[in-house]
């Protein structure tokens, strides 16, 4: 019985480290900075206009929504941050960037929860 307890025991000591190795967050005046590991992709923004990737099983970063991108054309819609290193890849494959560490600047829009929306300064760079 020691023996099974002791295995659930480091069960849940590897999910942890695996869940959140090295998130870290800094807030600055115009942005959060975050860095961490891709633990989730969700690619909903091509059925309910919300795209996100999840740092660490619990700080969700939202890249894309139903909202329209500011361009030259149309200055009416909302400035976007950038996407790097990822290609077009994330729609195609999203799973395939879990587990890889990522750089952002956002900003917050909720516990835990960020976004690309607000500035062209903003960026999710993949760093793997």
């Amino acid at each position: 019985m020691k023996y099974i307890g002791g295995i659930a025991l480091l069960a849940v000591i590897i999910a942890l480290v695996l869940m959140n190795p090295s998130m870290k967050i800094s807030r600055e005046k115009s942005g959060v900075k975050i860095s961490g590991t891709i633990t989730d992709v969700y690619l909903g923004c091509l059925v309910d206009a919300n795209c996100q990737i999840t740092l660490g099983g619990k700080t969700t970063i939202i890249f894309a929504s139903g909202r329209r991108v500011k361009n030259v054309e149309d200055a009416s819609g909302t400035e976007i941050g950038a996407m790097i290193g990822f290609g077009d890849g994330l729609y195609k494959d999203g799973d395939r960037f879990i587990g890889k560490r990522v750089e952002a600047f956002v900003a917050e829009a909720g516990e835990n929860l960020y976004t690309l929306e607000g500035s062209g300064d903003y960026y999710i760079k993949l760093l793997d």
